[in-house]
């Protein structure tokens, strides 16, 4: 038995000593120093959780710890006669420096629960003068990526430019890109059947202000929902804060995941919101695959007048879809603010939520990029954004053979050509047509689904199949066919269009008299009409359309069953492209 024993305990050890195991725990290196006076501070403690490190006579430090704990709870540094600072793991390479102020940490070691509460409101309350008053423009950078454990690796950089509302307003800013590159790129032939859509994250700053959005723990409607613990007074970003923990209760209402834990930083002087960092579990989808977790960080800068964003951090795992892991990363930082030359977007420069990053691109010239490039290695170095990871070999022999798998050939180049062609939607339709006794009073409003193809220029083809699903009495179902120039007005913003329209519509009307004989009638009619559609986003348009039929009013007398047909019918509906 002892030496069974003895065997696990071996073997356990070895587990434990394999590059797997070790690769959970990353050491940061760095020195502590004086904010004032720039000399090293010796015996200052650094903490991690459960781990820490006391610095010697030069200041230097060596800390280990769990990679997601440092991201989750980041590195606090004190020691006696300063003040306590706090400061979030930015994935630097190199050894990073901590400035401590002169000061005395105050607080009592027991705090009151309420008294979290009370900071956090007028945090809240004071967001309309402590945050811009009036519209900006927030200039900066966005570094995306995305990970699949079958080898899929997709990195986009791009330069943006924010429309961002007052701070007194809840209203999302507006995003305009203004260069974007993929930098890494193993899918090497994008194909949407194969790979997860990719939408929302241009928009990652605005999404994710919650300061401005008012977002759940920061909206005072909702503060019971959550709740806060004041740990103490700390050092952020050169700012003293109240340090704050915030937690979701069971049983919260309103929100799209299991559970949210958190810490906030804000000022002592003003009650700004300082920093942010989040954890959100179980996030369930909208949409798209639902969010293992999503970790968050947001940090905000003082200016000479207010408070406005400086950067942004999402990290999320993704729940497995298709046997397949996916994690992504994105990551934006402010480079420039800009308060005189402030004019909203244009429809068509706004990047919008549905849009899919890997087919939005802007041409840029070569040497602006490489400007942006140099804006870029200087956030890595501040530690805004993580520098890119290295592509392995086999994750690339992977990709090639799941892209050659999914076919880049003729087909593979029909269905990228029918996918940015086509869309389809819904619609109902009065069908031009009446059924006298012996059938019951038929219901001529009819709902089916139909489908645009863009065949060349503004010429479209409309197909559209429509039924009554055997209201009234008997069953009928109408199919058109009809092909329309479209005539685009409004170019400038989201468009609306006049198009005339020609076509077929055919029917099939079905009916069991009460002897349980069954009648069948087949008819069709030509007509010509006029439709009017607006697009709403450039995901969704809405539609509505008038015809006039040739020959109509005539009767057919078919197996008994009598159909007169009527010069005028209408159909309307939404339209959804891909």
């Amino acid at each position: 038995m002892q030496a069974f024993t003895a065997t696990i305990f071996l073997l356990l050890v070895y587990i434990a000593s394999l590059p797997f195991a070790a690769a959970q725990t990353i050491k940061i290196t760095g020195r502590v120093i004086n904010s004032i006076t720039r000399q090293p501070v010796e015996n200052a403690t650094l903490r991690s959780g459960k781990a820490h490190a006391i610095t010697n006579k030069n200041g230097e430090f060596v800390l280990q710890q769990h990679t997601q704990l440092l991201i989750q709870q980041g590195i606090s540094c004190s020691s006696v006669g300063y003040l306590t600072q706090t400061t979030f793991y930015k994935h630097v390479n190199t050894a990073i420096i901590i400035e401590l102020t002169e000061g005395i940490n105050n607080l009592p070691e027991v705090v009151i629960r309420n008294e979290a509460n009370s900071i956090i409101k007028k945090a809240i309350e004071r967001i309309p003068v402590n945050y811009p008053s009036r519209p900006f423009i927030m200039n900066g950078l966005l570094r995306l990526k995305r990970n699949q454990d079958n080898g899929y690796i997709y990195q986009n950089d791009a330069a943006v430019a924010i429309y961002t509302w007052p701070y007194s307003k809840k209203r999302q800013g507006e995003v305009k890109l203004i260069a974007n590159q993929a930098t890494i790129n193993t899918a090497t032939d994008y194909n949407p059947y194969s790979t997860m859509a990719w939408k929302t994250v241009y928009s990652l700053a605005p999404k994710y202000d919650f300061v401005h959005n008012r977002t759940d723990f920061a909206d005072i409607d909702r503060l019971r929902q959550y709740s806060y613990t004041l740990l103490g007074k700390t050092v952020y970003a050169n700012h003293r804060c109240f340090e704050i923990d915030v937690a979701s209760k069971a049983g919260a209402k309103g929100v799209n995941y299991d559970k949210l834990e958190g810490r906030l930083y804000i000022d002592t002087s003003d009650y700004a919101f300082v920093a942010g960092a989040f954890t959100y579990v179980n996030v369930e989808p909208l949409l798209y695959i639902a969010m293992d977790t999503v970790h968050l960080e947001v940090e905000y800068q003082k200016g000479s007048h207010s408070w406005t964003l400086l950067s942004v951090k999402r990290d999320v795992r993704y729940a497995k879809h298709q046997k397949i892991h996916s994690t992504s990363s994105a990551e934006f930082t402010t480079t420039s603010l800009d308060t005189v030359n402030v004019e909203k977007f244009g429809y068509k420069e706004v990047i919008q939520s549905a849009d899919d990053v890997q087919q939005t691109n802007v041409t840029t010239d070569s040497t602006l990029w490489q400007t942006y490039v140099q804006q870029f290695r200087e956030a890595e170095a501040n530690g805004y954004i993580r520098p890119a990871e290295p592509v392995n070999s086999d994750s690339l022999q992977r990709q090639k053979a799941r892209s050659d798998s999914v076919g880049s050939g003729k087909l593979a180049t029909l269905l990228r050509f029918i996918q940015t062609r086509y869309t389809y939607g819904v619609a109902l339709a009065h069908a031009p047509l009446q059924v006298h006794p012996p059938v019951k009073p038929l219901s001529a409003y009819m709902a089916g689904l139909a489908f645009n193809i863009h065949l060349y220029r503004p010429l479209y083809f409309h197909l559209t199949t429509v039924s009554n699903f055997g209201v009234g009495g008997a069953n009928m179902n109408m199919t058109t066919y009809a092909l329309s120039p479209h005539i685009t007005a409004n170019r400038t913003g989201a468009p609306f269009s006049v198009n005339p329209i020609a076509g077929l519509n055919t029917f099939s009307v079905k009916y069991t008299d009460p002897a349980s004989k069954k009648w069948k009638v087949n008819t069709h009619l030509w007509f010509i009409g006029l439709e009017c559609s607006q697009e709403i986003s450039r995901k969704l348009r809405v539609f509505a359309a008038g015809w006039y039929h040739f020959s109509a009013g005539n009767t057919q007398a078919l197996n008994n069953l009598p159909i007169q047909t009527q010069k005028m019918a209408w159909t309307a509906g939404a339209l959804l492209s891909r």
